[in-house]
């Protein structure tokens, strides 16, 4: 195990390897110049070959873990090596340092580089009494902080790319939303609450010297300039541009204000840090992530495509965010993601053909194009046939010119697909989507079991239910599937089976699904006979357009519904709802009797009562009803007998009287033309009104 581990990198291996057994030999050798130039030499070479694994090769393993812990196992010795061959001066100390002492100063300095906000140095907490002195020392120190920062931030971003560790990513990723959201209102309250503490120490006498407005100023300058001190030169070298004397509140305040501008401090850097390095390092997964983000600069993203094609076919799973690109971006990361699909090679097939269908003309052009290259035949490259599934799912898409382009190139691809398994698989999913998708998806999804009319005989009740669709579009699409799958579909066991699901549906929905309902129906014909009863309920004279929809159904399912049992009942409701003090809806219930035709003739008697009794308009509306039902009913019996009544009641004593009998005789029109003599002899009656509804009866009578 030990071995596999050296060979995982033979470079890091020998580093490690010479590390520990230089390191030993220090021990044993003690301390002398040469020994410490060596010593540096190898912390440069140790930190050259981490960094360049680390950012521009994108590996992260034991190996290089256990090598940079050996780092600070040099700087330790380092700091023993400048004590004892430079002079003590270097160092401030209580007694004399051993071995422990400069392995807990680099542990404390260790913890300070990790320190990203400087949080130990913030509330001045003393961990040893060692303590570097010189410019010399603080440079070694500086050195180290350097290394161990940037080798820290290195490896989290290497772990945080990891697929298999998603609850550390999870943990990282929540943070960063955090103070994506919140860092400005973050950034607000601390100036705010610093401001308060400024205002506060400024009134106080004793710390007026070293708390002001000007130094309140280089206290916010200073911690941006701490968050950018990657290496810790601030703390290490002991500068300040200000002298305010930090308190616990301060403190923290410092250390919140540190935490809001490093997230903008590391956005800066990831991004100085990809364009450095162009892309190395970055492993597929992070670079499409890069892409993805909508965040992410167009420049950015370039170079995230590019770093992409040089990982070859190891960046296939990032093929659909480069094909996405390829379709939407501009020229330069368009001709990027050409360049890179083609390094991929055959891989990405299945990818291009499946967009093909999905792109404009401009885009599909060079997506052939791509093909072409990847390979000239690619129509016939069994690659291209695992993107039949996901064409055949671009069926049901909600835009029709993507759907009609996937049966074409299914058609070009494969003849037979509708045979194919995927076809049949997909069966499933289209009949869900047209039960419960969006009207658009289950206009398509209809379509589409249309189409796939070889293997779809069993979608037959499926899509007769379909036909009950509140959408007259969804309606048709289903209709065309049908006669398309089977031009007997309205014959089979099915269809009777969807028949009865809707007459038992329709009476449980609003107006416009049982409109829907009702020309589903329709569409079906006589075999949804037995639904004539239910139809039939369904004519209520406060909704004109059901009815109107229910009578064009109950045509085409049955021509002679108006002389069945369930017409002739529903017409002596209609005539007692007429018959109605309460009733509001004259127009409505004269519109559906004149509907039923010769069927409503027994309403005949109630019609005549309303003509007669009732105002212009609703007279009118009776007489409509009235011509289709007994289109002869003007010559009849009845009529003759009501005509004779008014002529009587032409010599009534009562004005009123008079007035509505001249009225009646005029609605008769010419028919009425044995009352001409009375209503001339009206002409000269003492009553303005009934004169004048007198002369009106004549001009129709066509006097």
């Amino acid at each position: 195990m030990q071995a596999g581990l050296l060979r995982s990198d033979p470079i890091v291996g020998a580093l490690i390897v010479t590390t520990v057994v230089y390191s030993l030999l220090c021990f044993l050798i003690g301390f002398h110049l040469v020994i410490t130039i060596f010593t540096i030499f190898l912390i440069a070479g140790n930190a050259a070959v981490s960094f360049h694994r680390l950012f521009f090769k994108g590996r992260f393993f034991r190996a290089l873990f256990i090598l940079n812990v050996l780092q600070l196992v040099l700087f330790a010795l380092l700091q023993a090596q400048m004590f004892h061959s430079f002079g003590h001066h270097h160092y401030e100390y209580s007694h004399l340092p051993g071995w422990l002492d400069w392995f807990g100063l680099t542990a404390v300095h260790f913890f300070k580089a990790a320190d990203f906000v400087d949080f130990i140095d913030a509330y001045d907490i003393e961990l040893l009494s060692l303590k570097h002195r010189s410019v010399q020392a603080g440079i070694i120190l500086f050195s180290m902080h350097i290394i161990v920062d940037v080798f820290l931030y290195g490896a989290i971003r290497h772990l945080l790319a990891m697929p298999d560790r998603p609850l550390f990513k999870a943990f990282i990723d929540s943070l960063i939303r955090f103070f994506k959201y919140y860092r400005i209102p973050m950034l607000i309250g601390v100036l705010g609450l610093f401001l308060l503490c400024l205002a506060a120490q400024c009134f106080d006498r004793g710390s007026s010297e070293y708390m002001n407005w000007f130094n309140g100023h280089f206290w916010i300058i200073e911690n941006i300039l701490i968050t950018i001190d990657f290496g810790d030169a601030i703390q290490i070298f002991g500068w300040s541009i200000h002298h305010i004397k930090l308190d616990f509140t301060l403190a923290t305040l410092s250390i919140i204000f540190r935490l809001i501008i490093g997230s903008y401090l590391l956005m800066l850097l990831d991004s100085v840090l990809l364009h450095l390095t162009g892309g190395f390092g970055r492993t597929p997964a992070a670079c499409e992530e890069i892409i993805r983000s909508p965040k992410t600069s167009q420049l950015d993203k370039l170079v995230a495509v590019n770093s992409l094609g040089k990982y070859g076919v190891e960046s296939q799973h990032a093929l659909p965010v480069l094909v996405e690109t390829l379709m939407k971006s501009g020229v330069k990361l368009r001709q990027a993601s050409f360049d890179t699909i083609l390094r991929i090679g055959n891989p990405a097939i299945p990818e291009l053909v499946k967009n093909l269908v999905k792109s404009d003309r401009r885009c599909e052009k060079l997506i052939r194009e791509a093909l072409e290259n990847l390979d000239p035949h690619w129509i016939k490259n069994p690659l291209t046939h695992e993107a039949i599934p996901d064409l055949i799912a671009s069926l049901s898409h909600e835009d029709h010119n993507i759907a009609r382009a996937s049966k074409n190139l299914l058609n070009e691809i494969e003849p037979q697909w509708n045979h194919d398994k995927s076809a049949i698989s997909a069966i499933p999913s289209l009949t869900a989507r047209l039960k419960d998708g969006n009207e658009a998806e289950r206009e398509a999804a209809a379509a589409a079991l249309g189409m796939i009319n070889a293997q779809a005989s069993k979608t037959v009740y499926s899509l007769a239910r379909a036909l009950g669709d509140s959408s007259a579009d969804v309606r048709d699409q289903t209709a065309k599937s049908l006669d398309r799958i089977d031009p007997d579909w309205r014959a089979s066991g099915e269809t009777l089976n969807a028949v009865r699901f809707l007459a038992n549906r329709i009476k449980n929905e609003d107006s416009s699904g049982k409109r829907g309902i009702a020309e589903g129906l329709g569409i079906i014909g006589p075999a949804a006979r037995d639904t004539v009863p239910v139809l039939i309920d369904l004519l209520n004279p406060l909704d004109e357009g059901l009815c109107e929809s229910v009578c064009k159904a109950l045509d085409r399912i049955e021509p002679q519904w108006r002389k069945s049992k369930a017409a002739y009942q529903k017409v002596d409701a209609l005539a007692e709802w007429l018959t109605s003090e309460t009733c509001e809806s004259f127009d409505s219930v004269f519109e559906i009797l004149g509907m039923f035709g010769s069927g409503a003739s027994g309403a005949v008697p109630v019609l005549m009562k309303r003509f007669a009794e009732e105002t212009d308009l609703v007279s009118a509306a009776a007489a409509k009803a009235l011509n289709r039902v007994a289109p002869d009913w003007k010559n009849g019996p009845r009529s003759e007998k009501m005509r004779g009544l008014c002529i009587e009641k032409l010599s009534s004593k009562e004005a009123v009287i008079r007035m509505k009998a001249a009225e009646i005789l005029g609605r008769f029109g010419p028919t009425a033309h044995k009352a001409v003599p009375h209503l001339k002899k009206a002409l000269s009656d003492e009553d303005m009104i009934v004169k004048r509804k007198a002369m009106e009866a004549l001009k129709k009578i066509g006097v």
